[in-house]
Protein backbone atom coordinates (compact mmCIF):
# COMPACT_ATOMS: atom_id res chain seq x y z
CA UNK A 1 0.00 0.00 0.00
CA UNK A 2 2.76 2.39 0.98
CA UNK A 3 4.62 1.48 -2.20
CA UNK A 4 1.57 2.45 -4.30
CA UNK A 5 1.25 5.74 -2.43
CA UNK A 6 4.92 6.55 -2.97
CA UNK A 7 4.62 5.72 -6.68
CA UNK A 8 1.50 7.88 -7.03
CA UNK A 9 3.18 10.72 -5.21
CA UNK A 10 6.24 10.37 -7.45
CA UNK A 11 4.15 10.59 -10.63
CA UNK A 12 2.36 13.66 -9.26
CA UNK A 13 5.70 15.32 -8.59
CA UNK A 14 6.86 14.44 -12.11
CA UNK A 15 3.74 16.01 -13.63
CA UNK A 16 4.04 19.16 -11.55
CA UNK A 17 7.69 19.56 -12.44
CA UNK A 18 6.91 18.98 -16.10
CA UNK A 19 4.27 21.71 -16.01
CA UNK A 20 6.95 24.04 -14.71
CA UNK A 21 9.27 22.87 -17.52
CA UNK A 22 6.56 23.65 -20.09
CA UNK A 23 6.66 27.27 -19.07
CA UNK A 24 10.41 27.31 -19.70
CA UNK A 25 12.59 26.03 -22.55
CA UNK A 26 10.47 22.93 -23.32
CA UNK A 27 11.07 19.15 -23.24
CA UNK A 28 13.85 19.11 -25.85
CA UNK A 29 16.35 21.37 -24.11
CA UNK A 30 19.92 19.97 -24.18
CA UNK A 31 22.66 20.10 -21.54
CA UNK A 32 26.43 20.38 -22.04
CA UNK A 33 26.62 16.76 -23.25
CA UNK A 34 23.79 17.24 -25.68
CA UNK A 35 21.42 15.22 -23.49
CA UNK A 36 17.73 16.06 -23.49
CA UNK A 37 15.51 15.10 -20.52
CA UNK A 38 14.55 12.04 -22.59
CA UNK A 39 18.21 11.00 -22.87
CA UNK A 40 18.58 11.17 -19.09
CA UNK A 41 15.35 9.28 -18.44
CA UNK A 42 16.27 6.50 -20.90
CA UNK A 43 19.79 6.17 -19.54
CA UNK A 44 18.66 5.91 -15.93
CA UNK A 45 15.66 3.65 -16.44
CA UNK A 46 12.86 6.06 -15.52
CA UNK A 47 10.03 4.51 -17.52
CA UNK A 48 7.23 6.77 -16.22
CA UNK A 49 9.20 9.89 -17.07
CA UNK A 50 9.97 8.54 -20.55
CA UNK A 51 6.24 8.01 -21.16
CA UNK A 52 5.43 11.47 -19.83
CA UNK A 53 8.08 13.17 -21.95
CA UNK A 54 6.94 11.36 -25.10
CA UNK A 55 3.34 12.34 -24.43
CA UNK A 56 4.39 15.98 -24.18
CA UNK A 57 6.27 16.29 -27.47
CA UNK A 58 9.75 15.09 -26.49
CA UNK A 59 11.65 14.07 -29.63
CA UNK A 60 13.07 10.55 -29.78
CA UNK A 61 15.55 11.54 -32.49
CA UNK A 62 17.61 14.35 -30.99
CA UNK A 63 21.28 13.34 -30.78
CA UNK A 64 23.85 14.12 -28.10
CA UNK A 65 27.43 15.24 -28.70
CA UNK A 66 28.39 11.70 -29.74
CA UNK A 67 25.52 11.35 -32.16
CA UNK A 68 23.50 9.05 -29.88
CA UNK A 69 19.72 9.13 -29.62
CA UNK A 70 17.80 8.18 -26.46
CA UNK A 71 17.37 4.72 -28.04
CA UNK A 72 21.16 4.25 -28.07
CA UNK A 73 21.33 5.00 -24.35
CA UNK A 74 18.41 2.74 -23.46
CA UNK A 75 19.93 -0.12 -25.47
CA UNK A 76 23.38 0.44 -23.97
CA UNK A 77 22.07 0.40 -20.40
CA UNK A 78 19.87 -2.64 -20.96
CA UNK A 79 16.52 -1.02 -20.21
CA UNK A 80 14.28 -3.36 -22.20
CA UNK A 81 10.98 -1.79 -21.09
CA UNK A 82 12.15 1.64 -22.14
CA UNK A 83 13.37 0.42 -25.53
CA UNK A 84 9.96 -1.13 -26.11
CA UNK A 85 8.27 2.09 -24.97
CA UNK A 86 10.35 4.20 -27.35
CA UNK A 87 9.49 1.87 -30.23
CA UNK A 88 5.74 1.81 -29.56
CA UNK A 89 4.61 4.89 -27.60
CA UNK A 90 4.84 7.83 -29.97
CA UNK A 91 4.04 10.35 -31.22
CA UNK A 92 7.80 10.61 -31.78
CA UNK A 93 9.33 7.31 -32.87
CA UNK A 94 13.09 6.72 -33.01
CA UNK A 95 14.91 5.80 -36.19
CA UNK A 96 16.12 2.30 -35.27
CA UNK A 97 18.91 2.42 -37.85
CA UNK A 98 20.29 5.82 -36.85
CA UNK A 99 24.06 5.63 -36.41
CA UNK A 100 26.13 7.73 -34.04
CA UNK A 101 29.46 9.33 -34.92
CA UNK A 102 31.19 5.94 -34.52
CA UNK A 103 28.76 4.56 -37.10
CA UNK A 104 27.03 2.41 -34.50
CA UNK A 105 23.31 1.76 -34.24
CA UNK A 106 21.49 0.86 -31.04
CA UNK A 107 21.90 -2.78 -32.10
CA UNK A 108 25.68 -2.49 -31.75
CA UNK A 109 25.28 -1.31 -28.16
CA UNK A 110 22.76 -4.01 -27.22
CA UNK A 111 24.83 -6.78 -28.85
CA UNK A 112 28.10 -5.70 -27.27
CA UNK A 113 26.66 -5.81 -23.76
CA UNK A 114 24.61 -8.95 -24.28
CA UNK A 115 21.14 -7.42 -23.92
CA UNK A 116 19.50 -10.18 -25.93
CA UNK A 117 15.88 -9.15 -25.37
CA UNK A 118 16.67 -5.69 -26.70
CA UNK A 119 18.46 -7.25 -29.69
CA UNK A 120 15.27 -9.21 -30.44
CA UNK A 121 13.13 -6.06 -30.18
CA UNK A 122 15.40 -4.10 -32.50
CA UNK A 123 15.52 -6.90 -35.07
CA UNK A 124 11.73 -7.22 -34.96
CA UNK A 125 11.58 -3.50 -35.73
CA UNK A 126 13.75 -3.85 -38.86
CA UNK A 127 17.10 -2.83 -37.43
CA UNK A 128 19.85 -3.72 -39.91
CA UNK A 129 22.04 -6.51 -38.43
CA UNK A 130 24.96 -6.20 -40.84
CA UNK A 131 25.91 -2.52 -40.44
CA UNK A 132 29.57 -2.02 -39.44
CA UNK A 133 31.04 0.68 -37.23
CA UNK A 134 34.19 2.73 -37.88
CA UNK A 135 36.29 -0.25 -36.71
CA UNK A 136 34.52 -2.47 -39.27
CA UNK A 137 32.70 -4.36 -36.49
CA UNK A 138 29.19 -5.73 -36.93
CA UNK A 139 26.82 -6.46 -34.02
CA UNK A 140 27.73 -10.16 -34.45
CA UNK A 141 31.43 -9.30 -34.21
CA UNK A 142 30.89 -7.41 -30.96
CA UNK A 143 28.71 -10.11 -29.41
CA UNK A 144 31.34 -12.73 -30.33
CA UNK A 145 34.24 -10.63 -29.10
CA UNK A 146 32.66 -10.13 -25.67
CA UNK A 147 31.38 -13.69 -25.32
CA UNK A 148 27.64 -12.93 -25.44
CA UNK A 149 26.54 -16.47 -26.27
CA UNK A 150 22.75 -15.91 -26.19
CA UNK A 151 23.06 -12.78 -28.28
CA UNK A 152 25.21 -14.55 -30.88
CA UNK A 153 22.63 -17.34 -31.03
CA UNK A 154 19.80 -14.81 -31.42
CA UNK A 155 21.55 -13.02 -34.29
CA UNK A 156 22.35 -16.26 -36.11
CA UNK A 157 18.87 -17.69 -35.67
CA UNK A 158 17.24 -14.57 -37.09
CA UNK A 159 19.83 -13.89 -39.81
CA UNK A 160 21.88 -17.01 -40.73
CA UNK A 161 23.37 -15.11 -43.67
CA UNK A 162 25.51 -13.10 -41.24
CA UNK A 163 28.04 -15.95 -41.36
CA UNK A 164 28.71 -15.02 -44.99
CA UNK A 165 29.02 -11.29 -44.31
CA UNK A 166 32.67 -11.35 -43.24
CA UNK A 167 35.51 -8.87 -43.74
CA UNK A 168 39.19 -9.61 -44.32
CA UNK A 169 40.53 -7.95 -41.15
CA UNK A 170 38.63 -10.14 -38.67
CA UNK A 171 35.73 -12.53 -38.23
CA UNK A 172 33.37 -13.42 -35.36
CA UNK A 173 35.29 -16.70 -34.99
CA UNK A 174 38.67 -14.96 -34.73
CA UNK A 175 37.36 -12.43 -32.20
CA UNK A 176 35.80 -15.12 -30.02
CA UNK A 177 38.90 -17.33 -30.29
CA UNK A 178 41.45 -14.73 -29.26
CA UNK A 179 39.33 -13.72 -26.26
CA UNK A 180 38.91 -17.31 -25.11
CA UNK A 181 35.14 -17.60 -25.55
CA UNK A 182 35.06 -21.34 -26.16
CA UNK A 183 31.25 -21.71 -26.17
CA UNK A 184 30.85 -18.94 -28.74
CA UNK A 185 33.54 -20.54 -30.91
CA UNK A 186 31.69 -23.86 -30.73
CA UNK A 187 28.36 -22.22 -31.59
CA UNK A 188 29.84 -20.48 -34.63
CA UNK A 189 31.43 -23.70 -35.87
CA UNK A 190 28.26 -25.71 -35.27
CA UNK A 191 26.38 -23.05 -37.25
CA UNK A 192 28.60 -23.68 -40.25
CA UNK A 193 31.39 -21.11 -39.99
CA UNK A 194 34.53 -22.22 -41.85
CA UNK A 195 37.07 -23.35 -39.23
CA UNK A 196 39.94 -22.51 -41.61
CA UNK A 197 38.71 -19.04 -42.63
CA UNK A 198 41.76 -16.83 -43.15
CA UNK A 199 42.27 -13.20 -42.20
CA UNK A 200 45.56 -11.36 -42.61
CA UNK A 201 46.59 -12.69 -39.19
CA UNK A 202 45.74 -16.25 -40.19
CA UNK A 203 43.18 -18.75 -38.97
CA UNK A 204 41.39 -18.61 -35.64
CA UNK A 205 44.07 -21.06 -34.46
CA UNK A 206 46.72 -18.39 -35.06
CA UNK A 207 44.69 -16.00 -32.88
CA UNK A 208 43.96 -18.47 -30.08
CA UNK A 209 47.59 -19.59 -29.95
CA UNK A 210 48.90 -16.03 -29.97
CA UNK A 211 46.71 -15.08 -27.00
CA UNK A 212 47.33 -18.28 -25.05
CA UNK A 213 43.79 -19.70 -25.20
CA UNK A 214 44.59 -23.39 -24.76
CA UNK A 215 41.01 -24.70 -24.51
CA UNK A 216 40.02 -22.85 -27.67
CA UNK A 217 43.08 -24.27 -29.45
CA UNK A 218 41.97 -27.80 -28.52
CA UNK A 219 38.43 -27.11 -29.73
CA UNK A 220 39.60 -25.70 -33.07
CA UNK A 221 41.83 -28.73 -33.63
CA UNK A 222 38.93 -31.07 -32.84
CA UNK A 223 36.88 -29.26 -35.50
CA UNK A 224 39.60 -29.77 -38.09
CA UNK A 225 41.53 -26.48 -38.10
CA UNK A 226 44.72 -26.94 -40.12
CA UNK A 227 47.86 -25.91 -38.17
CA UNK A 228 49.99 -25.93 -41.33
CA UNK A 229 48.19 -23.00 -42.99
CA UNK A 230 50.23 -19.82 -43.48
CA UNK A 231 49.01 -16.29 -42.80
CA UNK A 232 49.65 -13.26 -45.02
CA UNK A 233 53.26 -13.15 -43.77
CA UNK A 234 53.85 -16.80 -44.68
CA UNK A 235 53.92 -17.83 -41.03
CA UNK A 236 52.34 -20.92 -39.54
CA UNK A 237 51.14 -21.13 -35.97
CA UNK A 238 54.43 -22.70 -34.80
CA UNK A 239 56.32 -19.60 -35.95
CA UNK A 240 54.13 -17.41 -33.75
CA UNK A 241 54.46 -19.72 -30.75
CA UNK A 242 58.23 -19.79 -31.20
CA UNK A 243 58.38 -15.99 -31.06
CA UNK A 244 56.37 -15.90 -27.83
CA UNK A 245 58.59 -18.41 -26.00
CA UNK A 246 56.34 -18.57 -22.92
CA UNK A 247 55.25 -21.56 -20.87
CA UNK A 248 51.70 -21.45 -22.23
CA UNK A 249 53.05 -21.11 -25.78
CA UNK A 250 55.17 -24.24 -25.29
CA UNK A 251 52.17 -26.07 -23.87
CA UNK A 252 50.02 -25.08 -26.85
CA UNK A 253 52.75 -26.14 -29.28
CA UNK A 254 52.93 -29.55 -27.60
CA UNK A 255 49.14 -29.95 -27.85
CA UNK A 256 49.18 -29.10 -31.56
CA UNK A 257 52.09 -31.44 -32.32
CA UNK A 258 50.42 -34.27 -30.40
CA UNK A 259 47.25 -33.67 -32.37
CA UNK A 260 49.14 -33.75 -35.67
CA UNK A 261 50.81 -37.01 -34.65
CA UNK A 262 47.42 -38.57 -33.92
CA UNK A 263 46.07 -37.39 -37.25
CA UNK A 264 49.03 -38.97 -39.06
CA UNK A 265 48.44 -42.24 -37.23
CA UNK A 266 44.76 -42.20 -38.19
CA UNK A 267 45.55 -41.49 -41.82
CA UNK A 268 48.34 -44.05 -41.94
CA UNK A 269 46.40 -46.78 -40.20
CA UNK A 270 44.51 -47.69 -43.37
CA UNK A 271 47.70 -47.67 -45.41
CA UNK A 272 49.38 -50.16 -43.07
CA UNK A 273 46.59 -52.74 -43.28
CA UNK A 274 47.53 -56.00 -45.03
CA UNK A 275 46.47 -56.46 -48.63
CA UNK A 276 43.37 -58.53 -49.26
CA UNK A 277 43.72 -61.12 -52.00
CA UNK A 278 40.87 -61.42 -54.50
CA UNK A 279 38.76 -64.56 -54.34
CA UNK A 280 39.58 -67.58 -56.43
CA UNK A 281 38.18 -67.27 -59.92
CA UNK A 282 38.35 -63.44 -59.93
CA UNK A 283 38.95 -61.81 -63.33
CA UNK A 284 39.89 -58.14 -63.82
CA UNK A 285 37.03 -56.18 -65.31
CA UNK A 286 34.40 -58.79 -64.46
CA UNK A 287 31.16 -58.03 -62.68
CA UNK A 288 32.76 -59.39 -59.48
CA UNK A 289 35.11 -56.40 -59.35
CA UNK A 290 32.44 -54.37 -57.55
CA UNK A 291 32.45 -56.94 -54.74
CA UNK A 292 36.08 -56.32 -53.82
CA UNK A 293 36.69 -54.80 -50.37
CA UNK A 294 37.80 -51.16 -50.35
CA UNK A 295 41.30 -52.09 -49.15
CA UNK A 296 41.82 -54.34 -52.14
CA UNK A 297 43.81 -52.26 -54.67
CA UNK A 298 43.20 -53.32 -58.27
CA UNK A 299 46.50 -51.84 -59.36
CA UNK A 300 48.37 -54.17 -57.01
CA UNK A 301 46.38 -57.34 -57.73
CA UNK A 302 47.96 -60.01 -59.91
CA UNK A 303 45.70 -63.05 -59.87
CA UNK A 304 47.47 -66.39 -59.54
CA UNK A 305 48.28 -67.84 -62.96
CA UNK A 306 46.14 -70.91 -62.45
CA UNK A 307 42.98 -68.77 -62.08
CA UNK A 308 43.39 -66.68 -65.21
CA UNK A 309 40.80 -68.74 -67.12
CA UNK A 310 38.22 -69.64 -64.55
CA UNK A 311 35.17 -71.81 -65.13
CA UNK A 312 31.94 -71.31 -63.25
CA UNK A 313 29.19 -73.80 -62.44
CA UNK A 314 26.29 -72.49 -64.52
CA UNK A 315 23.81 -74.49 -62.49
CA UNK A 316 24.96 -73.11 -59.16
CA UNK A 317 21.77 -71.12 -58.51
CA UNK A 318 19.33 -73.02 -60.80
CA UNK A 319 17.85 -75.13 -58.03
CA UNK A 320 17.06 -73.36 -54.76
CA UNK A 321 17.85 -75.29 -51.57
CA UNK A 322 14.92 -77.18 -50.01
CA UNK A 323 13.08 -75.31 -47.25
CA UNK A 324 14.10 -75.96 -43.69
CA UNK A 325 11.62 -78.19 -41.81
CA UNK A 326 10.24 -76.54 -38.71
CA UNK A 327 8.57 -78.59 -35.97
CA UNK A 328 5.14 -77.27 -34.97
CA UNK A 329 5.35 -75.21 -31.83
CA UNK A 330 9.09 -74.70 -32.02
CA UNK A 331 10.47 -71.11 -32.18
CA UNK A 332 11.11 -69.94 -35.72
Amino acid sequence: MESSKRKSKGVTQIKSRFLILRRGPGPNIQDNNGYTPLHHACLNGHKEIVALLLTHEASANIVDHKGCTPLHLAAWSGNTDIVELLLTHGPSFPSVNHMNFDHESALHSAAQYGHTEIVKLLLENKCYPSVRNVRNESPLDLASQYGRLETVECLLNSHPGLLNDIVRCHSPLHLAAKNGHKHVVKLLLDSGFDVNYMTDIGTALHEAAMYGKLEVVKLLLDYGCDPTLENSRKRVVFDILGDLNTSIAKQIEEVIRDHMTLIKLDVGSNESLPSILPPQGFVMGSHLESLLPERCSLSEITPPRQFCSPTFDDGLYDVPPPPKLVNPGSPR
